[in-house]
């Protein structure tokens, strides 16, 4: 699972601002929470990781760039790694609104979950979760 300073590299990067990330509780994770769900797929299709993160983060790592979609892009460099398989974003989900079976049922029994507590210079904070199958 990635670091806490990883994370803010990789959002400073993208964002273009001062990034500071903490340790959080975990944020709650279903369909009905307002928040953005990236799911993340090994080569054959299969889940692998959840990145949700509530409205707030949402709407300020959004205001920093084009759209959640890019922002989902780069959080995989945060998930690759010369000794893990490869993923890759398969879908990028507002909520509240339906989830795929397999995500549900991910967000409902992780294998492992890290939560960080984000702020983006100007723009807001949030929290955003990592889920792990």
């Amino acid at each position: 699972m990635p670091t806490g300073s990883a994370l803010r590299e990789v959002l400073a990067a993208v964002t273009r601002r001062s990034v500071t990330v903490a340790a959080s509780e975990p944020l709650a994770t279903d369909a009905d929470t307002p928040s953005v769900l990236a799911d993340y797929t090994l080569a054959g299709g299969r889940l692998a990781v959840c990145c949700v993160a509530d409205s707030g983060l949402a709407d300020a790592l959004g205001g920093a760039v084009e759209s959640w979609d890019e922002i989902a892009n780069q959080l995989a460099r945060l998930l690759n790694s010369p000794d893990t398989p490869a993923l890759r974003v398969r879908a990028v989900t507002r909520l509240p609104g339906e989830l795929p079976d397999d995500v549900a049922s991910l967000l409902r029994e992780p294998r492992a979950r890290r939560s960080f507590d984000v702020a983006v210079d100007e723009l807001g904070r949030g929290t955003l979760s990592l889920v792990m199958a």
